[in-house]
C-alpha cells in the first residue's frame, strides 16, 4: 500500500490491532494523520488570516494528534512520539490555559456585520429615496403619499 503513513517498524497499536488487524490500523491510522495534518495547516492559514475559526481548529487537531500517538504508541518510533506529544502539549497549553496569543495581539479581520432586516418602512423611504433622485418633481408627491412622510436622504 502506497499511500500509507510509515509508522515505524511494526506499525502495531495497542488499542486497534486486536480488533482491526493490522492493516486496517495502518490505513485508519494514515487517515487520522492525514486530517491531523490537514487540520494544523488550516489552522496556521487561519492565523496568517486572523480568522476566528482557526484556534478551536488547532486545538481540536493538537487532540486529535494526541489520541492517535497514544493509540499508536507501540507502532510508533519514540523520539518522534515524545516530540509530537510535546508540542501538542504546548499548542493546548497556550491556547486553553494561557489563552495565547490574545486576539488583541494578533488582531482579527473585522466581523461581518448582520444586514438589518428592511421593515416596510425602510423600504418604501429607500424607494421613495431612488425616485425622487430619477424624477424630482412627480415622485415627491408620490413618496409622500404612501410613505407619509418626505424620505432620508
Amino acid at each position: 500500500m502506497a499511500g500509507i503513513m510509515k509508522l515505524g517498524t511494526s506499525g502495531h497499536s495497542w488499542l486497534l490491532t486486536g480488533v482491526a488487524g493490522d492493516a486496517l490500523t495502518k490505513g485508519l491510522a494514515s487517515l487520522i494523520g492525514g486530517a491531523v495534518l490537514v487540520a494544523f495547516v488550516a489552522a496556521s492559514g487561519g492565523l496568517i488570516l486572523q480568522a476566528a475559526w482557526w484556534r478551536p481548529l488547532a486545538v481540536a487537531a493538537s487532540v486529535a494528534s494526541i489520541v492517535l500517538i497514544v493509540a499508536m504508541w507501540d507502532g510508533l518510533p519514540t523520539s518522534p512520539a515524545i516530540a509530537a506529544l510535546a508540542f501538542d502539549a504546548v499548542v493546548l497549553v497556550a491556547l486553553v490555559i494561557a489563552r495565547w496569543p490574545s486576539e488583541d495581539m494578533i488582531g482579527t479581520w473585522p466581523q461581518r456585520v448582520p444586514e438589518r432586516r428592511l421593515t416596510v418602512d425602510d423600504s418604501c423611504r429607500r424607494r421613495a429615496t431612488k425616485r425622487i433622485s430619477m424624477h424630482p418633481p412627480q415622485a415627491s408627491t408620490s413618496a409622500i403619499r404612501r410613505c407619509g412622510h418626505w424620505p432620508d436622504r
